[in-house]
């Protein structure tokens, strides 16, 4: 009789699975979060984008051999990214492009782009203000990063996934993988 895998979760019984999904749904939005640009997050909410990434995984997971908790966090990122892919898509659509949007009252552009993030949990009156600005720049850094920087940055660093499991997801070696993100970093710092 062989060994459960120690990484594994032993049941998938309902209780099971939402205290897994439990854990990694923050990190799944932080990502989410990271990867939304200026056009998406117009008109589509982090939390929206991570539960229809979620909801699609759950209706996967229980057809499949129970994943480790690496392998579903890799799991919940490719379905999130794939998530963002088909709703930049959709909104790209040249019929949706809010650059045609016009005023219904006017006939001017009406602006979509205006920032929909919530205020940070602090009391000081600056405090939201200061989060937006900081969230803000380091989207716009982490978008003037080569998609493979910004890769590696969101994996490792966001998602926190190990190396070795980046490794796997970026078909590169172990140390492929650490050069690279430190070389990531490095640029991340430098336009920041």
């Amino acid at each position: 009789m062989t060994e459960p895998h120690p990484e594994r979760v032993p049941s998938m019984d309902d209780d099971s699975i939402d205290a897994l999904l439990e854990t990694q749904l923050p990190r799944l939005a932080n990502f989410v979060r990271a990867q939304l640009g200026a056009k998406l997050r117009a008109r589509e909410s982090v939390s929206d984008i991570v539960q229809s990434a979620a909801r699609e995984v759950l209706e996967d997971l229980r057809a499949l051999p129970t994943p480790s908790r690496d392998e579903l966090r890799a799991w919940l990122y490719r379905a999130a990214e794939r998530k963002l892919i088909d709703r930049a898509r959709y909104w790209n659509a040249e019929r949706r492009d809010p650059n045609r949007e016009t005023n219904p009252e006017g006939g001017e552009t009406t602006e979509v782009f205006e920032d929909r993030r919530r205020p940070a949990d602090d009391d000081r009156p600056s405090a939201p203000l200061r989060t937006a600005e900081e969230l803000e720049q380091l989207s716009r850094a982490l978008d003037s990063l080569t998609a493979e920087h910004r890769e590696i940055i969101l994996l490792a660093r966001i998602l926190e996934l190990p190396h070795a499991t980046v490794a796997q997801l970026m078909n590169r070696s172990e140390g492929a993988t650490r050069m690279l993100l430190v070389r990531a970093l490095t640029k991340l710092t430098e336009v920041m």
